[in-house]
């Protein structure tokens, strides 16, 4: 703290009198408040210097009294210095070498997708987290706010006892400063910041003990390597790789080592690289893939658009990973696995050496070559079936226009030898050169299939606005309107991104809550139907690698092989080599009726009756062509199925018909349809799709299981129906005057049409609004730009009601303000208290039947105000609506818990799938 004299005060007061109405209290408070600026180690202003005091003194005061109502050390994340310090660093600390400072959206959705609460609850001591290229604080100050309410839930122990164990590095000694700064401000002052060359050593450093990681490293720097010493070179084994020390610009990939030589077991990371990292071919990007694959757990990889970091257009990716847990490292284990695979032993051996012998298995599945086949190279041979795979040839090829192999034909003992000595050892050098390299990619095939969940794969999209949309924000360089703007409000609070909710670190409609739950192993999907879906994918780590090829640069996908197979620890087999597969005979729709002796299975399951029928016993039918393609049905006994239909039937009882229905419904066989104006599924691509075989006993187990999940989905579904019966009872029942529809409610005149508006609106399409239950579904928000000024149609309170055939049984209690669809009536009751009862008997049958007599119109069927108006409805006293609000709001209770039974039916049978494949 800075003694400021009187006399100064005094002085300073005089400077800026003319100008500032204050007290002398009030300066002497507002120097209180800056006392920290006047601190030398942050390099604001010298109050030791009384000519430079007196020079700055008006603008000092200035400062603090526009800043009088802001508390400016605070233990709240403050968005005003927020945006002060993004507006400082971007004018007055120019970014250089490679250096780009993290926008807080970033830094927040990486820290939100880390499992922080799970480390702080199961840690026993409080854990140790860092950033090696801290620049301004950003992650730290972020990751200090969002772990401190974990804190207080699981330990018990002071909050700055955490700051202490949390460390930034920055080598510039400018940017260290400020972080300094900016953890002061926020009331992190534990927080240790080093002025330092995070690729040095640091005796406050100490390697394998950090749970946290996150950073934005620099990238493209010359000459770094030259800044450490040759014995801190030596401890990085990318060293090996570089000839050119001096001119070396890969820093990013020595940051990935030295991530890996500071984290514990099982520490998290979160890292934003260039893309470059997963792709490029020298020797020391593939060495860094290297370093992932055998050391960390890849949880997953996000994609970032050329806009994320405003000042530079390079695309990068954020590494999600954990280090491995295992002591020693798991890849020592499979390296010596591979190498006995590889060593040609004899068969007297063969239980030793082929121990996880399920992995080449599996790699033989993968790169489809017969195991068998495969088994003979191995054994240190070629087999001549062996040869013929094109992978194969795409080696012998290689090999033949290798240097190696033209410098030897030239070679006077080659030349010596007769043709057939010529071919054998031409033959033993291939064999070699064969070996090496599959050795190689068998190696990181293991690496890529052990580990331990799938990987989250996030695709930024292409165009300029789909981009800003992503990340939830755009750069502005307007003249006076510099920087940084969120899409959805004026604050990070408000973001709009499918990253995160900075309200809810849980949302499960985020694309952080997936990348968390991986981090804790928990089986998840994202299935088809999320919208997630067109930014995100969940796929093996072993189809983001391309083990096809013969140049293996361990290259890491951003996008995933297709396969038509899924992953088991059980044998697959082809349809075919199990199962007859056939379409059946057809029959015309004459003589299908509507009342017969036999049911007709057809594309959409039952479409009518026969008095015939051609399958004795319950079969499996897969709808094969049209707009249903890859449905299946589990047909009844003595029934007709089409020939609209595909039927595979087991060819012995080693697969169980029940658990061949359910393995079906579990793969996706999207994979194998062709067409797209007629899709259409065939043998000659069903019969080669793969299935796990596992034992009789795990399919009886699998079908059991499955079948307690049918019974509950069955029961639920019945108590939906028998709630939603008692619902319309409640309504028919009612018998009490009744009044014209105009008499109660208003019809909103007024008709946007959404595509005109230019702004930020909510707005709702009939297809955002659920039959019966009303619930919104879908996306009902649409952004039009980031203009804050768009017109609306409704707001809450009002009634949204379906006016086209067949949705008059749509109906919507607004919430919000918006627009909507111009097929959408407005009604805004005269009595807002009697807003839930009349939505309710609206979407019921009572008053549908009587909208049905109005609706005109053969191509698109509708009703409209002017016909319903005179519609009357029953006006029971208000104690009566409440009362009927009351029961109906308990049956809408139960339908839901029932409805949550139903819908989770499907993802509880895929955790039966996983648990025992």
């Amino acid at each position: 703290i800075v003694y400021i004299s009187n006399k100064q005060i005094d002085d300073a007061f005089w400077t800026v009198k003319q100008k500032r109405n204050a007290t002398k209290q009030q300066i002497k408070d507002y120097f209180r408040k800056l006392k920290f600026f006047t601190n030398n180690d942050f390099g604001f202003i010298d109050i030791h210097n009384e000519k430079l005091f007196y020079q700055n003194a008006k603008v000092l005061l200035e400062v603090v009294q526009m800043w009088q109502d802001l508390r400016i050390k605070t233990e709240q994340q403050n968005q005003f210095l927020g945006d002060m310090f993004e507006f400082f660093l971007d004018n007055g600390i120019k970014q250089s070498e490679g250096q780009f400072f993290t926008p807080m959206p970033i830094c927040k959705f990486i820290l939100m997708s880390l499992p922080l609460e799970n480390i702080i609850e199961h840690h026993l001591e409080l854990p140790k987290a860092i950033d090696f290229a801290c620049g301004a604080g950003h992650f730290l100050t972020e990751l200090a706010a969002q772990v401190t309410p974990f804190l207080g839930l699981y330990k018990q122990t002071e909050v700055k006892d955490f700051y202490k164990e949390i460390y930034g590095i920055e080598k510039e000694y400018r940017l260290s400063k400020v972080a300094k700064l900016s953890s002061f401000m926020y009331g992190h002052d534990g927080i240790d910041i080093l002025h330092h060359d995070a690729l040095d050593h640091h005796d406050k450093i100490k390697e394998g003990t950090f749970d946290i990681l996150v950073a934005n490293p620099p990238f493209a720097v010359e000459g770094f390597l030259d800044t450490l010493s040759e014995e801190q070179r030596d401890k990085y084994d990318l060293t090996k790789t570089i000839t050119d020390i001096a001119n070396n610009r890969n820093i990013q990939c020595f940051f990935i080592e030295r991530a890996k030589q500071l984290l514990a077991p099982n520490g998290v990371a979160g890292i934003i690289v260039p893309t470059s990292v997963l792709s490029n071919s020298d020797s020391t990007h593939i060495a860094t893939r290297e370093i992932m694959l055998q050391y960390f757990d890849i949880v997953s990889l996000v994609e970032l658009g050329g806009g994320t970091f405003g000042k530079t257009g390079t695309n990068t990716v954020v590494l999600f990973l954990r280090r491995k847990a295992q002591m020693p490292e798991p890849a020592e284990h499979y390296r010596n696995r591979v190498d006995d695979w590889f060593d040609g032993l004899d068969n007297d051996n063969e239980m030793d050496v082929y121990q996880d012998i399920q992995f080449i298995k599996k790699y033989c599945e993968h790169i489809e070559i017969p195991f068998e086949q495969y088994r003979t190279l191995l054994d240190g041979n070629i087999s001549d079936e062996l040869k013929q795979y094109e992978i194969i040839k795409d080696y012998k090829a290689d090999f033949d226009s290798s240097t190696d192999i033209r410098n030897l034909k030239t070679k006077k003992f080659f030349k010596d030898c007769d043709p057939l000595n010529q071919q054998i050892e031409l033959t033993k050098r291939f064999l070699e050169f064969l070996r090496q390299r599959e050795k190689d990619k068998l190696y990181y095939f293991i690496l890529a299939f052990t580990n331990p969940q799938k990987v989250i794969i996030v695709k930024c999209p292409s165009g300029n606005t789909e981009q800003k949309q992503f990340i939830g924000y755009e750069w502005s360089a307007a003249k006076g309107n510099e920087g940084i703007k969120y899409i959805g409000g004026d604050t990070l609070e408000k973001i709009i991104t499918p990253l995160f909710d900075p309200q809810n670190r849980y949302s499960t409609e985020k694309i952080n809550y997936f990348i968390n739950k991986l981090f804790l192993n928990e089986p998840i999907e994202i299935d088809a139907a999320n919208e997630l879906s067109s930014f995100a994918a969940i796929v093996p780590l072993v189809d983001l690698l391309d083990f096809s090829r013969k140049d293996f640069n361990k290259v890491i996908s951003l996008s995933a092989k297709k396969k038509s197979y899924i992953d088991s620890k059980w044998e697959l087999v082809k349809l075919e080599e199990i199962c007859k597969l056939y379409q059946p005979k057809t029959i015309t729709s004459e003589v299908i009726k509507e009342n017969g002796l036999y049911k007709v299975f057809g594309a959409n399951g039952v479409i009518g009756y026969h008095n015939e029928y051609n399958h004795e016993y319950p079969e499996i039918a897969i709808t094969c062509r049209g707009a249903t393609c890859g449905t299946i049905n589990m047909t009844e006994a003595k029934s007709w199925i089409t020939g609209n239909a595909m039927v595979v039937q087991p060819l012995s009882d080693r697969i169980s018909k029940k658990f061949l229905f359910e393995i079906l419904n579990f793969t996706n066989l999207n994979s194998i349809i062709t067409g797209s104006a007629q899709p259409q599924i065939t043998r000659e691509n069903l019969g080669p799709y793969k299935i796990p075989f596992p034992p009789s006993e795990i399919q009886n187990a699998i079908v059991s299981e499955c079948e307690k999940m049918d019974k509950m989905v069955e029961e639920a579904e019945k108590n939906v129906q028998t709630l939603r019966i008692k619902i319309a009872e409640m309504l028919l029942k009612l018998n009490f005057p009744k009044e014209r529809l105009s008499e109660v409610i208003n019809k909103v005149n007024e008709n946007i049409d959404p595509q005109s508006q230019d702004g930020e609106v909510f707005y709702i399409g009939l297809e955002n609004i659920e039959s019966i239950t009303g619930k919104l579904v879908g996306n009902p928000i649409t952004l039009y730009s980031t203009i804050k000024s768009a017109k609306t149609v409704f707001k809450p309170g009002d009634i949204l009601y379906g006016k086209l055939r067949p949705n008059l049984n749509k109906v919507y209690l607004a919430k919000e303000t918006g627009i909507c669809s111009t097929d959408i009536l407005v009604f805004r009751v005269k009595d807002k208290g009697l807003a839930k009862y009349y939505s309710y008997y609206f979407s019921h049958k009572i008053f549908n039947d009587e909208v049905l007599k109005t609706v005109s119109g053969q191509q698109l069927p509708r009703t409209s105000w002017t016909d319903i108006k005179e519609i009357k409805i029953p006006m029971p006293p208000i104690e009566v609506q409440n009362k009927i609000i009351s029961e109906i709001e308990k049956s809408e209770q139960q339908i839901a818990e029932a409805e949550k039974i139903i819908n989770s039916g499907k993802a509880r049978k895929e955790e039966v799938m996983r648990k025992y494949l």
